[in-house]
């Protein structure tokens, strides 16, 4: 694995570290049937994240980007208590 590529999955690690307990984890599913009517071998996975609270993508990438700026405990525990209210 080339130099880049070991980056990639380092900062993918370090976002999954900051959201863990902020955001549900949400399934990723093999879409068979999209598969067949295609009528290729590809391999289409769909990541629900309609089933986040808010219902979307945007609570992960919210809350990733704040955690990566705020560093002390105080401000993540902040966070945590406006975040529990997000999309309702």
């Amino acid at each position: 694995m080339d130099k880049e590529l070991k980056n990639w999955y380092a900062k993918i690690g370090d976002a999954r570290q900051r959201i863990e307990g902020y955001v549900r984890r949400t399934p990723l599913i093999a879409a068979s049937p999209v598969k067949q009517e295609l009528g290729r071998d590809w391999f289409l996975y769909l990541k629900l994240e309609n089933l986040q609270i808010a219902g979307s993508f945007k609570a992960r990438g919210a809350t990733n980007k704040l955690m990566s700026i705020w560093n002390s405990e105080q401000e993540r525990a902040n966070l945590k208590g406006v975040g529990d209210g997000f999309g309702r």
